[in-house]
């Protein structure tokens, strides 16, 4: 460890494990005293590791970091394996009793922290219990897959294996996506539970799976959580809080050409410039039909939503408009229910700036036991009118022809309110 690249070596040691953990007066207590102080700032690394195999096997080589830990090069006896266009875990041969050298070349960029793992995998055991898990599952009556991504994947940071990049794609970490295609061939009735933060590819498996709930990161009583909700003691309740493309063109920032950017710079970076067009506006606009549009979800009870009255006072101008909406939510099932109305607003077709299809302004939680019916009531002002016009960078609202859309998400709407404001 050098404080500057190439610089002089203020640590070294030889170690019997392939996991670094850089924290001051942590694992690395042996540093002498002079040198400590390197450990609590910005520092570069050179790790060289040396292996053999018994016997020759395909392994897998996968590389881990936590945040603020780069690698610029990754070598395999003297080839480069890793870069910013080449994925974790890294496929390879080892033939018995070669010796292997791997070297890592990188930085710590945080202070007192920071981790790198290196780890190797059988690839022919990990293939012998996929084809375990396989059999069984041709053999059940149900079975329920619990995967998805972890903190590491999901950190923009690091990348999905990347080098110092963000996710390059939207698969589903470690060959989980073509082992969920095979499972829903040899078992119809497949139940996917989805622990993760981000959108995943879901498209190589969804058509053939029984059902598919998203847990995101749930915490410790993650079996809790998941036994409740699959049992039908509890009952899900959540909405998507953005939409879920089929595609990873689907998106704005790929649609426009901007991601994933520049790379392999000190400062790889991206340019956002798709403006309020974002998530289902860009879907909307684009006439992109989503997996999942935004506010999506689905109960266990039949629920049925409708409008019951629309009155509004005020104007515009005078910025004292109030427009109230009210309506009921009927438990038609027999389990309760959980229905979230979302209120969208479409603006006149004459505003001084290109405006989104639909814009979301209000919603309301509705919760029903089986056979009841309960209100809802949301209420606009003139700042749920507003917007930012451009030209004179001003916060305005225009009168003339609005459309009020109620909807339990962006792609299903069920009443559809036009509104003359002055």
């Amino acid at each position: 460890y050098s404080a500057t690249a190439g610089g002089e070596p203020f640590y070294s040691e030889i170690r019997s494990d392939a996991i670094f953990s850089w924290r001051s007066g942590g694992e690395v207590a042996v540093v002498e005293e002079a040198n400590r102080k390197f450990l609590a700032e910005p520092f570069y690394f050179d790790v060289t590791l040396k292996f053999t195999v018994d016997e020759t096997q395909k392994l897998d080589l996968v590389l881990r970091r936590t945040r603020g830990v780069r690698c610029d090069e990754v070598t395999l006896n003297g080839k480069s394996i890793l870069s910013s266009d080449r994925k974790n875990p890294v496929p390879f041969e080892a033939l018995s009793e070669k010796e292997y050298t791997l070297k890592i070349s990188g930085y710590r960029t945080v202070k007192n922290g920071g981790a790198l793992n290196i780890l190797c995998f059988d690839r022919a055991g990990a293939e012998f219990m996929q084809q375990q898990a396989l059999d069984a599952a041709a053999q059940a009556d149900c079975v329920i897959y619990a995967g998805g991504s972890n903190h590491n994947f999901d950190k923009e940071s690091l990348g999905r294996g990347d080098i110092m990049a963000d996710i390059p794609s939207l698969e589903m970490c470690d060959g989980q996506g073509e082992f969920l295609q095979k499972l829903t061939q040899v078992n119809d009735n497949v139940i996917v539970s989805l622990i993760n933060g981000s959108v995943l590819n879901v498209e190589s498996w969804i058509e053939k799976s029984a059902a598919l709930v998203e847990f995101w990161y749930p915490g410790q009583e993650c079996g809790d959580v998941m036994t409740e909700i699959l049992s039908g003691e509890s009952v899900p309740m959540g909405r998507l809080p953005f939409t879920w493309g089929k595609n990873l063109t689907d998106y704005a920032c790929h649609a426009n050409g901007n991601y994933p950017g520049v790379r392999g710079e000190i400062d790889p970076h991206v340019y956002y410039d798709e403006g309020i067009f974002i998530g289902y506006r860009h879907f909307d606009r684009s006439k992109i039909e989503p997996r999942f549009p935004f506010g999506y979800g689905l109960n266990y009870s039949t629920m049925k939503c409708k409008l019951d009255k629309v009155e509004h006072t005020g104007s515009i101008t005078e910025k004292n408009i109030s427009v109230k909406v009210s309506g009921t939510v009927n438990n038609n099932g027999s389990f309760s229910g959980c229905e979230v109305i979302q209120l969208y607003l479409s603006y006149p077709s004459d505003c001084p700036d290109e405006r989104p299809e639909k814009v979301l302004r209000d919603f309301a939680k509705v919760i029903a036991f089986p056979g009841e019916s309960n209100t809802f009531n949301m209420e606009l002002k003139w700042r749920d009118f507003a917007f930012v016009d451009n030209e004179n960078l001003t916060l305005t609202a225009v009168p003339g022809e609005y459309k009020l859309l109620l909807g339990r998400n962006a792609a299903d709407i069920f009443a559809e309110i036009p509104l003359t404001l002055t």
